[in-house]
């Protein structure tokens, strides 16, 4: 069962997804998610990776179609946490979560060293979150215990923190930016 805490933080990553502000996940989020994300790297629609990211997302709705428990093509607050719930309850975190973590590193990883920057990351942030005021706060938590360096192995464990750990200390938390 997700904790409040767990449930305060999923709220912030259902409200990136959710790009039109209507309160729901639709399947247009996700296409209008791909284009906003793609435009961080300058991505044309016709290209290859363009198509991959927008590939990435639709499977991600598709998997989220099993949240949809009433049927109407949207999904709501309650059914976006007991998705999570079912994911985390039963294992299914590697399979669901990762693949949506290693596109992210890929949008950041701009310049394919395998280390976020700064710069990419805030880049990457203003267009996932919207919000570019808090972007050095959240890399700050993010880096503090890295020497200030985003490597994959240090996203992947703090996205696995963000929606394992109940630690409100735990850098993980910051992973969508304030919660």
């Amino acid at each position: 069962m997700l904790t409040s805490f767990q449930k305060r933080k999923l709220i912030t990553l259902f409200n990136q997804h959710d790009i039109n502000c209507n309160g729901k996940l639709e399947a247009i989020d996700f296409h209008e998610k791909t284009r906003l994300m793609a435009s961080v790297l300058n991505w044309p629609s016709d290209s290859e990776p363009y198509q991959k990211l927008d590939q990435g997302f639709a499977n991600f709705w598709q998997g989220l179609q099993a949240a949809d428990t009433n049927n109407d093509g949207t999904i709501s607050y309650e059914e976006w946490w007991a998705w999570w719930d079912q994911i985390l309850s039963n294992n299914l975190y590697d399979q669901i979560a990762k693949p949506i973590g290693q596109m992210a590193f890929l949008l950041c990883n701009a310049d394919d060293k395998g280390i976020i920057s700064k710069e990419h990351f805030l880049r990457y942030y203003k267009k996932q979150c919207c919000n570019s005021s808090e972007g050095e706060e959240v890399y700050q938590k993010l880096t503090s215990d890295s020497q200030h360096m985003l490597t994959y192995d240090l996203m992947s464990q703090l996205l696995h923190d963000y929606f394992h750990s109940n630690d409100i200390s735990a850098a993980g938390n910051w992973m969508f930016g304030k919660f």
